[in-house]
């Protein structure tokens, strides 16, 4: 398979998380056309020891780690006056990647520590950190469709991150 065959299923889903990374369509495509152009130049390349969607978004975030901390908002206001996005943006710009990552994009723990180069604990503790998150089960009233319990009748850590992550952007949490 070729690196466009491998890569050219993700590149939507980069450019998604680009925007809601970045806050714009136009600066996230920025920055994924930034990295794809790394790539193809051989400046970058992407690390044979992942699956090709995990080292896609790696290279990016290489590439979107440079500025990240000029993205970072002033987090002394009250968020709950904020509309969806400008919440979104209150947050520090790794809690919102790790944040994204993981209950937009859908990664496991793992992987979005491997897209961070942050530990999965890290990764956890991030999220956890930021939006109050407690270790106890939650009353989830609105379920994405397909949502399935576990055994023990919590769902699983992927789904409960979506739904706190609609929670906070909505003003619950």
């Amino acid at each position: 398979m070729t690196m466009t065959e491998s890569l050219a299923p993700h590149l939507p889903y980069l450019r998604r998380y680009a925007r809601a990374l970045t806050g714009s369509q136009s600066s996230g495509d920025a920055y994924v056309r930034a990295a794809l152009t790394a790539l193809l130049a051989g400046k970058s390349d992407l690390s044979s020891d992942l699956p090709p969607r995990v080292a896609l978004y790696r290279l990016f975030h290489v590439i979107w780690a440079g500025t990240a901390s000029q993205l970072d908002t002033d987090l002394s206001v009250d968020v709950k006056h904020l509309t969806p996005e400008e919440r979104l943006r209150s947050l520090t710009a790794s809690d919102r990647a790790a944040l994204l990552l993981t209950a937009v994009e859908g990664f496991s723990l793992s992987e979005a520590g491997k897209i961070l180069d942050e530990t999965p604990e890290e990764v956890e503790q991030s999220i956890r950190g930021l939006q109050g998150l407690r270790p106890e089960p939650r009353v989830i009233q609105r379920l994405p469709v397909g949502a399935e319990k576990r055994r023990d009748g919590r769902f699983t850590p992927a789904i409960e991150r979506a739904c706190d992550l609609a929670m906070f952007i909505r003003g619950g949490l």
